[in-house]
């Protein structure tokens, strides 16, 4: 088995058409990772109201989270675990969150696009910042010369993200260890 997986569903009226939501969430590990990862992905679909059959593709699909916290408020606590794995956390924890925190200090070595996400914004999303009661006594003032502080409160806070990862994960039903068992 290289899958646990647990799934949510809801149906509603808007106008003119029927919605179905499908929230899937859980483990899965894919080959050349070093550990499952957690997601929480859904498929959305559309039909004129009192015209049958469901299509058989939905008309959105994937990290669809805006959508599902509206169907399903309570999720938030794992909506938030998205690509986090269960040996090393958030994907590219360290990496994509000093990323982030250089743009924003201003010390990046990467032009900034005009699609970019505001970088503190990503940067909080990359580290599930708030997970934790102590994140919010952080200093998240971006400013130059901070990234080797940032670097060494990640390192440090990497372990207690990881509890409260797992807390979390088990209060949804999940069993921590069956997740970590996951291998192909």
């Amino acid at each position: 088995m290289s899958k646990i997986e647990q799934t949510k569903s809801r149906e509603w009226k808007s106008g003119k058409a029927d919605y179905r939501l499908i929230a899937r969430y859980g483990f899965e590990y894919l080959q050349g990772n070093s550990a499952a990862h957690f997601h929480v992905i859904g498929d959305l679909w559309e039909r004129r109201s009192g015209r049958g059959r469901w299509p058989v593709e939905p008309f959105e699909c994937g990290q669809l989270t805006d959508r599902i916290l509206k169907a399903f408020p309570k999720m938030a606590t794992l909506t938030r675990w998205h690509l986090c794995d269960t040996e090393n956390g958030p994907m590219h924890y360290a990496a994509n969150a000093l990323f982030w925190w250089e743009k924003a200090a201003g010390e990046s070595r990467f032009e900034p696009r005009a699609y970019d996400p505001d970088p503190i914004a990503a940067f909080k999303s990359t580290i599930v910042f708030g997970a934790l009661p102590e994140d919010e006594a952080f200093d998240l003032t971006p400013s130059k010369g901070r990234s080797e502080e940032i670097a060494a409160w990640l390192a440090e806070r990497l372990p207690k993200l990881m509890a409260q990862f797992r807390a979390d994960i088990e209060a949804a039903g999940f069993s921590w260890e069956a997740a970590q068992a996951l291998k192909g």
